[in-house]
């Protein structure tokens, strides 16, 4: 029997800031709406990652549905970590 184990999903990084946090909502939505389809309580942040004008959030199973300030949350943790290790993120675009 085979189960999903991961889920990712990306979009086009918008100039405007608001559109810019739609956007990010956008993909919280359908994170949050698949967990449920597929069983899962909510949705923990493996990787946010951005890229030549592309953001991609990448989810495993948790236990509540994100929001927006999860997710601000995790890029900041994300950063820091990065920064730790000392890690070039110069590439990983901004957040809402």
């Amino acid at each position: 029997m085979s189960s999903i184990v991961r889920m990712a999903v990306g979009d086009k990084i918008p100039d405007d800031p608001a559109a810019n946090a739609a956007m990010h909502q956008g993909l919280l939505d359908i994170l949050n709406a698949e967990a449920g389809r597929v069983g899962w309580s909510g949705i923990s942040f493996d990787l946010y990652t951005s890229a030549k004008g592309w953001a991609a959030i990448t989810a495993v199973p948790g236990e509540k549905p994100a929001t927006l300030e999860d997710l601000r949350a995790f890029r900041e943790w994300q950063k820091n970590r990065l920064d730790a290790d000392n890690g070039d993120h110069t590439d990983q675009g901004r957040l809402i």
